[in-house]
Formats: C-alpha cells, sequence, structure tokens
C-alpha cells in the first residue's frame, strides 16, 4: 500500500479526488484545477507545466499509485 499526501489542497480538489474512480490513471501524475483533471503523464513537470497553460491556475498534482492508496488530507497549516 501507498500512502498519499495532499498539502494543503483545497477542499473541492480533495473532495474530488477520494470520489473519483482514478483506476485509468494508474501509474500517472495528474493535476487536478477544482472538480477537473487538467493533464495526465507519466512525468510530474509535464503535467504541471501542461496544466498551467491550459488553465491559467497552479494546479494541484498527484501521483495515482500502481496500487492501492491510503489517502491522508493535511488539515493543519505549516510555516
Amino acid at each position: 500500500m501507498q500512502f498519499l499526501l495532499f498539502h494543503k489542497m483545497a477542499g473541492m480538489e480533495f473532495e474530488f479526488f477520494v470520489n473519483t474512480d482514478m483506476g485509468r490513471y494508474k501509474g500517472q501524475y495528474i493535476t487536478l484545477v477544482g472538480d477537473k483533471i487538467a493533464a495526465s503523464r507519466g512525468n510530474a513537470k509535464v503535467v504541471w507545466n501542461e496544466a498551467k497553460k491550459k488553465t491559467g491556475k497552479a494546479p494541484t498534482i498527484a501521483k495515482i499509485p500502481q496500487d492501492d492508496a491510503l489517502v491522508l488530507y493535511n488539515l493543519f497549516k505549516y510555516n
């Protein structure tokens, strides 16, 4: 089992992530902007840049593991 930690992820993006079947994205990086997947590929830098160019917003990025994952949502603010 792999662990994913989302730091400062917006509530809408977190809700979308945990309630959406991500099976087709296994092993890929995805970028989330609101309740949409803006880009998906095997390279984090490529998907970040593609989503930023497409939406004009800084996306949230996640790597979808090949196996099951435990998603931890960070509720605390770090300095």
